[in-house]
Order: structure tokens, then sequence, then C-alpha cells
């Protein structure tokens, strides 16, 4: 019976109902900047990204680095890429026990049992359909072919003397001095009408960065990897960039060189390729996608156990339908006029996340020399390996670290196109989830019901024309409407220490009651067959000395026995009774006595309950234990 009882874990759930205060972004960020007249045009949205690379150090594009690259955890209440509207869960809690099991016990639980909150609540995620980027079989489309046989302008590693022809990254155009950066696919390379061209580089700056430093063989090895958009490079600028971007990967062999150029004696550096490298490149187009779904978190860190999405994905139109939209304004002083902008989250992500590999090119190319080549010295958002031979933007990176950190595995368009998703929806999930206010929202969340601003002017193409700026085909709705509710029943369960019944330990005692149950049963019925002529009870020697000690048959026979004088065949027919029988002084006497009377002496009287009755002597009523 020990065992019907063991110590084990269980949960208890309670039912609480929360306030909910945060649902998916539906209105547009609004940003107060300034431009001037004298400057390009669309300096605006450089001024406003410049807002989205600060507070570095708890950046989301380093987390989302560190977790693809380090393995570190994923955000609070987002997990596998979804990220999901969080609940304030500062007030959920259970009573913990006054008694817990030791850390330290077999199968006990610490003095802080785990809490898990489970709810409905919206989520959202970002993913990639990518394609394979088209004309890329057309080598000049990407790549230019260099003479460097002239040891008078051209500077080459030792081990790279003999190099004649070479090959650099990319097609120059007019507006860029013809320097090589970009991919212009078939069937033309005309850069005013080149909506799906993209660059090398995150911009069209030259790639000059890195040979291998380490790899002393003939032909060291280099790899390359940017994340680009796709637009016109005539007009380089946000506002004008195609939805879809191409994410990059190159490798082959490669050097490092310098060019000096004449007459002003300027040192320039290239990136030489001495064979065709090879090159995979995917078309990818952004989609944000919301659901609702049942989510199990820890109330403590924040840290999503468990999730279903309930339904089918929805694509988020509004997550890029503001695309820097300058508004309407009278408010200029001087050369500067101030104005708001929105921009929806999905625009912002990515505009972000593209440009953050050259910073300190946020204004755009020089009105003199354009693009020019890539800033080496702006290493904040990118990795530059000079020792192994890597250029690359973070996206880029956690891709290479994913393959294993082997540059010929992302040549495989599959293993790319896997990566390229994979690490697109991690950076969103980053992105989603950083600086989150339950007050204000995040990048990507807004407080219910929360709208634009009512004194917000309409939306027009160039905010300088001021009041004759035309109105754009989109306008923002000022108070969409909100369909989340402001309450959630949430369900809080708690690991406890419990008391559970083994089972086999049950059914076990069960089966011996029952045994001892019937087999009383059995006794009783027996006792009152067998043992009804006992009245009194035969416990000791004593009793047994009582029931025969007025017996003379029985005694005077066992004396005969004793001598030897009874054969075997008549031992046989010997017969005792238990009963009332007459003695030989004619008393009544309960005992034991032979049934018949045997060897000459007269039978015994057998007495029934009235002769008993009648003829009970002394000795009869005698009937206490010795």
């Amino acid at each position: 019976m020990s065992a019907l009882f063991q110590r084990d874990t269980g949960v208890t759930i309670q039912t609480k109902v929360l306030e909910r205060s945060l649902e998916i972004r539906q209105i547009p960020h609004v940003f107060k900047t300034e431009e001037y007249t004298v400057r390009f045009e669309d300096s605006f949205m450089a001024s406003i990204i410049a807002q989205l690379h600060g507070n570095l150090s708890s950046h989301w594009m380093y987390t989302a680095a560190n977790q693809l690259t380090l393995n570190a955890s994923e955000p609070a209440w987002s997990k596998d890429g979804w990220s999901f509207v969080p609940v304030d869960l500062s007030t959920v809690s259970l009573p913990i026990p006054e008694k817990t099991l030791d850390i330290n016990d077999q199968g006990g639980l610490g003095k802080s049992s785990q809490i898990n909150v489970s709810l409905a609540t919206p989520a959202i995620r970002g993913r990639v359909e990518c394609s394979p980027y088209e004309g890329l079989l057309n080598l000049s489309a990407w790549l230019t072919p260099t003479d460097v046989s002239n040891s008078s302008t051209w500077s080459l590693s030792p081990s790279a003397e003999d190099l004649k022809m070479a090959y650099e990254l990319g097609v120059g155009y007019k507006l860029n001095g013809y320097r090589p950066s970009m991919i212009f696919p078939e069937p033309s390379d005309n850069y005013t009408s080149c909506v799906q061209c993209t660059p090398i580089f995150a911009n069209p700056s030259m790639i000059t960065c890195c040979g291998n430093g380490t790899d002393t063989g003939a032909d060291p090895m280099a790899a390359v990897g940017y994340w680009s958009p796709n637009g016109n490079p005539g007009r380089w600028s946000v506002r004008t960039w195609s939805r879809n971007f191409t994410t990059k990967w190159i490798h082959g062999h490669a050097r490092s060189a310098i060019e000096l150029i004449e007459p002003q004696g300027t040192e320039l550096p290239h990136l030489l390729f001495t064979n065709i490298p090879s090159i995979t490149a995917m078309n990818c187009m952004p989609l944000v996608e919301t659901a609702n779904a049942e989510v199990t978190v820890d109330p403590a860190t924040g840290e999503v156990r468990a999730f279903e999405i309930t339904e089918k994905p929805k694509v988020a139109d509004n997550a890029f339908s503001d695309v820097f939209l300058p508004h309407r304004t009278s408010d200029q002083v001087l050369s500067e006029i101030r104005y708001n902008a929105t921009v929806s989250y999905g625009v912002l992500f990515m505009t972000q996340m593209l440009t953050a590999a050259n910073v300190q090119k946020l204004y755009g190319a020089s009105r003199l020399v354009g693009w020019t080549v890539e800033d080496t010295s702006d290493s904040t958002f990118n990795i530059r390996d000079e020792a192994h031979g890597l250029n690359m933007d973070f996206m880029s990176y956690s891709m290479y670290s994913l393959a294993g950190n082997d540059p010929a595995a992302l040549l495989d368009p599959t293993v790319f196109s896997r990566l390229s998703s994979k690490t697109f929806s991690t950076f969103f999930q980053h992105f989603a989830n950083s600086n989150i206010s339950m007050k204000t929202g995040s990048w990507a969340y807004q407080p219910i019901n929360a709208s634009l601003p009512s004194d917000l002017t309409p939306a027009v193409t160039d905010a300088t024309l001021l009041e004759d700026a035309p109105l754009t085909a989109y306008q923002d709705e000022i108070h969409p409407i909100s369909h989340t509710n402001r309450t959630v029943v949430v369900r809080v369960s708690q690991r406890v220490e419990m008391l559970k019944m083994n089972a086999v330990a049950v059914w076990l005692s069960v089966s011996i009651l029952a045994w001892l149950i019937i087999a009383t049963l059995i006794v009783t019925i027996f006792h009152r067959q067998y043992l009804r002529r006992l009245i009194r009870n035969v416990e000791c020697l004593g009793d047994m000395l009582i029931l025969t000690a007025g017996s003379e048959s029985l005694v005077h026979m066992i004396r005969e026995m004793q001598a030897g004088k009874l054969t075997e065949s008549e031992e046989r027919r010997l017969c005792a009774r238990l009963g009332w029988f007459q003695d030989g002084d004619g008393n009544a006497r309960w005992g034991v006595e032979l049934l018949e009377g045997y060897m000459g002496r007269p039978p015994v009287r057998w007495l029934n309950d009235d002769e008993r009755k009648n003829n009970r002597g002394e000795h009869a009523a005698d009937t206490s234990s010795v």
C-alpha cells in the first residue's frame, strides 16, 4: 500500500482576462523632415533614413545577424520567422506552493516552477518569393573585361605579373563615369529605363574589395555578396526603386590591384577576377503576411514556447503603400522647406536593410563624379575580410555562416534561395520586435485604433512646390477602422508538485481487497456450517482437557490403544463426536465422546436440546475455559 501514491509533477490552469493595447500596424509612420531647394532632389529621404540607422548598440540588424551566425536567441514574442503581437503579462502570476521539491530530487521542481501563458493573438512575418535573375548568361551584362597588361598603369602582385586580361564585376554607364558597377539584364543596357537593373554593391558604386591575402596560391579565391535594390540607375532614389530586390553571390579567383590615374597620379583600387567568376543571383519580391495564431509564452521573458497559425496567412498590402510620400506644406524659410512624410513599415524595413552597407552615402552620388567607388572605411553594417577575400553585407554574411562558411555552397541555386528566404524572415522578425513599447508600439505595431494626425495634409508628388504641388493618386486614410478586440482571454498554467495514485498499485490493492472480502465470506460460511457446535472458544490445551475430562468411553479407549489391545481395523472404526451427552453420573455434559460404545462399554447417550435442559447438571453448566 505504500506504493499507492507517488510524487509527480502536474499542471494547474487558471483563466484570466487581460487588456490588449497593440495591433498590427495599419497606418504609416509619420516623419518630420526638411528639404533644401539648392540641394539634390529627394534629399529628405536621406534625413529620414539617417534616423533609422541610429542606436547601433541595440540595432535589429545586429541582433538578427547574431541569431543566424552565433545561434543567439530569437526576439521575445517571436518564433520560426513569425512575430506575435505582444500583450502585457506583468500582472500574470500563480501562487507558488509553500513546499516544493528540491531541484536535486529526481523528477522534482525548483522553487520557482515554470509558468506558461496561452492566448490568441495576431501574427506577422516577412518572406520572399524568389526566381533566378535573368540575363546572367550574357557575360557582358555583369562583367567588364579589363586590359591590365600595361605595367605603368597597373600595379599587380608579383605572382600576377603575367596577367594580361582580367574581369571586373559590373558594367559602367554614363552617369557613373563608366565605372563597372551595375548588372544590366538582357536585352538592353539602357540605364534610363532599366527598372530591373541592380548594382553589384548596395548602390551603384564600384566594388574594390577584397582580394584574398592569406591564399598564397597562384589564383587566390574571393567572394562578394550583397543584397541590392532593383531600379533605374539614371535616377537612383528610394522612391524610384522597384519593390523587388536582388540577392547575389559571386565567387572566383581574384586579386587586388592598383590603377594609376593620369595626369593627377591618383591611385584607384580594383578587384580583378583572373577568370570568369561563378554567380548566383535571385530576383526576390518581399511580402508581409498576417494571420491569427495561438501562442504559449513565458510571461517573464516573452519566449514563445509553442505556436499554431490558425488561419491561412493574408498578404498585408499596406506594408508597402507609402513609399516616402511627402505631404503638402507651406512652411518655407529661405531655401529650407519643412513638411511631413509618411512611410509604411515594409518600406522602412527594406530601405534600412538595403542601404545599411553604405550609410555614408545616403544622400546619393556626387553631382560631379557620380557614385565613384565603394567606401571601405564605412564598415558599420558589412563584413570586409581582406585576409580571406570576403566582401559582403550582414545578410550575405548570415547566409555564408548558415552554409558552413563554404563559399562554393552558395552557388547552388536551391541552397541559395532557401537561405535567402530564411535570412529575410529572420531580419524582418527582429525588425518587427525592436524597441517595442506597450503604449506606442514599434515599427510593425501600433496602439489599437490608432490614427494619423488629424491635421495631416494630403500627399503630393513634390513638397517643394508648396501649395501648387499636385496630389498623388494614393491618399492615406486618416482613421482606418480597427477590428481588434481590446481584451484577450489567457490561460495561465503552472507546473506544480502533486501526489498521484499509481495505477498498478491501485489495481493491485483493489485485487487484494477483493480477495480478502471473498475469503472472509467463504470462512464465514464454512464457520457457520462446521463450527456451529462450538459453544465456546477452544484456544489452548486446557480447553481441550475440559472437552475430554468427562468422556469416560473416550478416555478408556485411549488407554486401551496405548496398551495395544486394539487392532488396526478396530482403530479405523473409531469415531468421536462433539456435542451434548450424558456422562456416567447422569449429568449433561458438552464435550468430545465416542460416538458409540466399544469393547463392552455401553453406548453414549447423546442429548437433544430438551433433554439437555432437563438433565443438565452442575458440570454441564460449567462451560468456562480452564
